[in-house]
């Protein structure tokens, strides 16, 4: 039995057995002597006249005195019975009373039943179930969602789907036990069974009808976390309201995501059915972000900076994971591939020295189509320049790093040697080449 599905809990709405009251006694009423008919009384013989006995006056008033002594007395014994057993005074024992065991019950005891407690009722979702049409994209709307073999509850459960996961409607509904389930093929490749809840409830919402799913949003929390060192994919990923998952991007795209987290940009992405039935992920990402680099053992934050000339929307409010992925060309062979770390390990030494990366990401079924560009201009040492390389160091200390130029674009002679110069650096990378220069910059406090 699954507590989570509504369909599977016990109905807990039973009244409790009703409580067995014991009748108080009944008491009859005290007779009323005075209101009461009078006792029939026997009529006297005529008694012979004595003419010495007592005269008529004394013996009337003694047949009255006591009278009322009968009466006084056998209003005593009258009260006395009409008492209730409490009534009897401390010490009083009544002659009907017969010896018992000492009770074992406290004072405060009832003698009453007492009704078991029952559990708090849960409400069951009222209306008819869900709907969602078939071929619809739709988003899972409970915290966890259970995908089954097969339509039911009692089917095998094979994934769980979280809150904000995005899955095809591919058959239904089928109905088992009042709800509606429906064959889903998630954006994570979970195939299976699920059921859409109540209209008052509901399990599943639908985003779309439509054959293509296109979304932005903003990215909601950091893309990855350091294992050991090393980034690893954050799953799922949160963009707007919905959770995706990690294994559908590459890592130059989550990188990407990761940038514009860091700037407060969207990330926009799209999904379409496969021809095997299983959605397939696609993502269109572009990103400037601005700031100081700083080193992170072998990887690189790129944390908030202030006093950039670069438009607000480029500045980091964030600090930003910079995934490798990014600072490696394709093919790594390339003798330029390291150019981009370079520019970042120069820039890293210096308190204010700042960056601009540029990362564009195209990537769906045929693949991955990126570029990547780092610049900067820095107040920097020159202590070597030849045709096809540059070898310098930030005037401020810092790392010495070497950046391979396009030998076609060098231009001898333009930097004095081992003095404070302004320089600015570019290194690009894409699918067809790698790109870097090294021209005179501006820098205001370079003297």
């Amino acid at each position: 039995m699954d507590p989570r599905d509504p369909s599977q809990r016990p109905s807990i709405f039973k009244a409790p057995e009703p409580i067995e009251e014991r009748p108080a006694p009944k008491k009859e009423p005290a007779p009323d002597f005075w209101n009461d008919p009078p006792m029939t009384r026997r009529s006297a013989e005529p008694e012979p006249v004595v003419p010495s006995g007592p005269s008529r006056r004394l013996v009337m008033g003694a047949s009255f005195g006591g009278a009322l002594v009968l009466l006084v007395i056998g209003g005593l014994v009258v009260g006395a019975i009409l008492r209730s057993d409490d009534e009897v005074p401390t010490g009083a024992v009544s002659p009907s009373a017969t010896p018992s065991a000492p009770s074992s019950v406290s004072p405060s005891s009832s003698a009453l039943p007492t009704a078991t407690a029952s559990p708090t009722p849960v409400p069951t979702p009222a209306g008819p179930p869900q709907e969602i049409p078939v071929g619809a994209w739709a988003t899972v709307a409970v915290d966890e969602l259970n995908v089954r073999s097969s339509a039911g509850a009692d089917s095998t459960s094979n994934y769980l789907l979280v809150r904000g996961s995005v899955v095809h409607v591919a058959e239904g509904p089928t109905i088992v036990a009042d709800l509606n389930w429906y064959r889903i093929a998630s954006l994570g490749g979970a195939t299976g069974w699920v059921t859409s809840g109540w209209v008052a409830e509901p399990f599943m919402t639908t985003l779309v009808e439509d054959p293509t799913l296109i979304r932005c949003g903003e990215v909601g929390a950091p893309v990855f976390d350091l294992v050991n060192g090393e980034p690893t994919p954050h799953d799922p990923i949160s963009i707007g309201d919905l959770a995706l998952p990690a294994a559908a991007f590459s890592n130059l795209s989550l990188g990407a995501i990761e940038l514009l987290r860091g700037v407060g940009a969207e990330a926009c992405f799209s999904a379409q059915l496969g021809s095997n039935g299983v959605p397939v992920v696609s993502a269109q990402l572009s990103v400037s972000a601005c700031g100081h680099p700083a080193r992170d053992g072998n990887l690189f934050r790129l944390r908030p900076a202030a006093g950039q000339n670069v438009p607000g929307e480029a500045q980091v409010k964030d600090p930003a994971i910079v995934h490798p992925a990014i600072l490696v060309g394709t093919p790594p062979e390339d003798r330029r591939s390291s150019n981009l770390r370079s520019i970042l390990t120069l820039a890293s030494g210096g308190a204010d020295a700042t960056v601009c990366m540029n990362v564009s990401v195209m990537e769906g079924a045929g693949g991955v189509d990126s570029h990547q560009a780092v610049d900067t201009s820095q107040c920097t040492i020159v202590h070597e320049h030849t045709n096809g390389n540059i070898k310098l160091s930030l005037a401020s200390g810092g790392d010495t790093v070497w950046i391979k130029l396009t030998e076609d674009l060098s231009q001898l002679g333009i930097f004095p040697l081992e003095v404070p110069v302004p320089v600015y650096l570019s290194a690009n990378a894409s699918n067809e080449r790698r790109d870097a220069y090294a021209y005179q910059g501006y820098v205001p406090s370079c003297s």
